[in-house]
C-alpha cells in the first residue's frame, strides 16, 4: 500500500487520457500529486450532414505528440503503469488484422436518424432503456453501428470488429482486443444489469455479439506495453491498464465516490453524474445510466455534449481564432457582470438540437432580446448562463438535491464563472486541487489495479483532495436574481418546444 510515505523514486502512474478535442499524457505519484504533463489538440472530421468523425491515425499521433511533450520518457524515475481512458460511444470498424477500415464515427455524429427511428420500432425506447439504460438517440453507437451497415456495405462486409477509442489503443498499446464495462455499456447493445450482450437487442437489430471484443472490468491490467510500442512512444516497458470511460473517470477523479456527492465536469460538452449502487432508471427518462469505471457501481449521468464547444465556437466566430478561448471568456463575464442591461437578454443554445435536459434534436438555437447597446461580452455572458440554466434543470432531476457540486474542467479555472454556477444552481461548488480530473481518475483505476491501494474508493480518498479554499457559495442577491431570469428563460424554452413540435 502507498498509504506510507512517497520517495522521489517511488514508481510513478501515467495516465493517457484521449478526448474530444485533445490527447493528455499526465504522470503521478502514488497520492495524487502531479510530476508531468503533455497535451495535443486535434479536431474532428465534420460537415453539414452531421458527420463527425475522427481518424484513428489522428488519436496515435497525438498520443506521440503528448508522451514527447510531457517528457516521460526521458524520465530515470520507474513508471508503474500506463491507465488509459478516452472519449466514448465512437464506432470503429477494424478488419480481421485489427487495421481499421475507415474513421471513427463519434457520439455528436447525428447521421443515424433513420436507424433511431427503425429501432424504436423494431424493439422500442422503453424497452431499450430498460436494458442498456441508454435513451435511444444517435448519441448511443449501436445507431451508428446500424447506419454504418447500411450506407457503407462494402466497409461493413469486412468488419470483423466494432470497437471504441480504449479499445484501439489497447490494442495498439499492449496486441490485445478488449473492452471494458463502462465503454460496452453505452453501446446500446450491453444489458446493464447481467453486464453481458444482449442477444435480444442484437438479434432484432441484425448484429452478432461477435462484433464486440472480450468485455473485462474497469480497472483492469489487460497487458503491457509491447517492445514495438515501447520503441515507436519512447516509453519503458510497462503494464497497461483499461481505466474505462472519459466521463467515469472525470467523476472519480473529482472524487464523487459516493451517492451522496455529484460532479460536474465541464469539457467540449458538460456532465452531471452521480454515483448508483443499483441502476437508475427513472420514467421520464431524462437522463442515462452505465455501468461505472468503480466496481459493482453504476453511474447516473445528464450528458450535454456541446457546452464547452459552444462558448469557444462563439469566441472563434465573434473575435477570432484563440489558443485559450477561457482568456477570452473571463474579462467577458467580469464587464458583463457590472452591466445590468445584459439580463434583458436570453440565450437557447441549441444550434445542434438538445440532448439532455430536453433531449429534442429538433428544438432551434436562438438569441432573444438583443438590443443595439448589447455587446459581444454580454451575448456571451448569457450564453453561459443559459448553458448553466440546462444544467440546473439537470441538477433538478436527481432524485435527491445535492449539498454541494464538485465542478472540474477547464472553464472552472475562471472564478467568476463558478460564482455563476454556484448562484444559479443556488449550491455551493467546490473545485479539486488536480484540475485534470479524467487523467486524475484514470491514475486512480491505475493505482488500484497495480495494488497501491486495496480499491480504487480508497484510493480516490488518499490521491484526490478538494480547494477548500476554492469553494464558492451562493451570493443572496443573485441567487435571487437568476431565479428571476431562469423562470423568464424557462418561459422563452417552453415556446421554443412548442414550435420544435408544429
Amino acid at each position: 500500500m502507498a498509504s506510507a510515505s512517497v520517495t522521489t523514486w517511488d514508481p510513478l502512474i501515467v495516465a493517457i487520457d484521449l478526448g474530444t478535442s485533445a490527447c493528455k499524457v499526465v504522470a503521478f505519484d502514488a497520492k495524487g500529486r502531479r510530476i508531468a504533463y503533455g497535451r495535443r489538440a486535434y479536431n474532428s472530421l465534420l460537415d453539414q450532414n452531421g458527420r463527425v468523425e475522427q481518424n484513428p491515425a489522428t488519436w496515435w499521433l497525438g498520443l506521440k505528440d503528448a508522451i514527447r511533450a510531457s517528457g516521460i520518457g526521458k524520465f530515470r524515475r520507474p513508471i508503474a503503469g500506463y491507465a488509459i481512458s478516452t472519449l466514448r460511444a465512437a464506432v470503429l470498424p477494424l478488419d480481421r488484422s485489427g487495421r481499421p477500415l475507415g474513421p471513427a464515427i463519434l457520439a455528436p455524429d447525428t447521421r443515424a436518424s433513420a436507424e433511431v427511428n427503425s429501432l424504436s420500432g423494431l424493439i422500442g425506447e422503453e424497452t431499450l432503456y430498460r436494458a442498456s439504460g441508454l435513451k435511444l438517440t444517435s448519441y448511443a453507437a449501436l445507431p451508428r453501428i446500424l447506419w454504418l451497415k447500411r450506407a457503407k456495405p462494402k466497409i461493413f462486409s469486412r468488419t470483423a470488429s466494432i470497437v471504441c477509442a480504449q479499445d484501439y489503443l489497447i490494442q495498439k498499446l499492449c496486441g490485445r482486443l478488449i473492452t471494458d464495462y463502462s465503454h460496452a455499456s453505452r453501446t446500446m447493445c450491453l444489458n446493464i444489469r447481467s453486464k453481458q450482450w444482449d442477444s435480444g437487442v442484437l438479434t432484432s437489430s441484425g448484429l452478432s455479439c461477435e462484433l464486440f471484443p472480450e468485455l473485462v472490468d474497469p480497472g483492469s491490467v489487460v497487458g503491457e506495453l509491447s517492445r514495438e510500442a515501447s520503441r515507436t512512444l519512447g516509453i519503458p516497458v510497462a503494464p497497461v491498464i483499461a481505466a474505462g470511460g472519459d466521463q467515469m473517470c472525470a467523476s472519480v477523479g473529482l472524487g464523487a465516490v459516493t451517492p451522496e456527492r455529484v460532479s460536474i465536469n465541464h469539457g467540449t460538452g458538460s456532465f452531471v453524474e452521480r454515483l448508483r449502487t443499483a441502476p437508475a432508471l427513472p420514467s421520464d427518462r431524462k437522463s442515462l445510466t452505465s455501468i461505472h469505471v468503480l466496481r459493482n457501481r453504476w453511474i447516473q449521468e445528464f450528458p450535454m455534449l456541446k457546452t464547452g464547444r459552444l462558448i469557444e465556437d462563439f469566441i472563434r466566430m465573434t473575435v477570432g481564432p484563440r489558443p485559450d478561448f477561457v482568456s477570452v471568456l473571463e474579462p467577458a463575464l467580469r464587464h458583463s457582470m457590472s452591466s445590468p442591461r445584459s439580463h434583458s437578454l436570453f440565450f437557447l443554445p441549441y444550434q445542434s438540437g438538445s440532448t439532455a435536459p430536453h433531449w429534442n434534436p429538433h428544438l432551434p438555437g436562438a438569441i432573444w432580446g438583443l438590443r443595439s447597446h448589447h455587446r459581444i461580452p454580454d451575448v456571451l455572458r448569457c450564453l453561459v448562463e443559459s448553458i448553466l440554466f440546462d444544467l440546473r434543470r439537470c441538477l433538478q432531476f436527481l432524485n435527491t438535491r445535492p449539498q454541494e457540486v464538485v465542478v472540474g474542467g477547464q472553464l472552472t479555472r475562471l472564478r467568476g464563472f463558478n460564482q455563476m454556477q454556484a448562484d444559479i444552481f443556488g449550491i455551493p461548488v467546490a473545485r479539486p486541487r488536480e484540475p485534470e480530473a479524467t487523467a486524475l481518475g484514470a491514475a486512480v483505476l491505475g493505482a488500484a489495479a497495480l495494488g497501491f491501494y486495496p480499491t480504487a474508493q480508497m484510493a480516490a480518498r488518499e490521491m484526490v483532495s478538494l480547494d477548500d479554499a476554492s469553494r464558492q457559495f451562493p451570493a443572496p442577491g443573485w441567487k435571487a436574481r437568476y431565479q428571476e431570469l431562469f423562470d423568464s428563460h424557462s418561459e422563452l424554452l417552453d415556446v421554443a418546444i412548442r414550435s420544435s413540435k408544429g
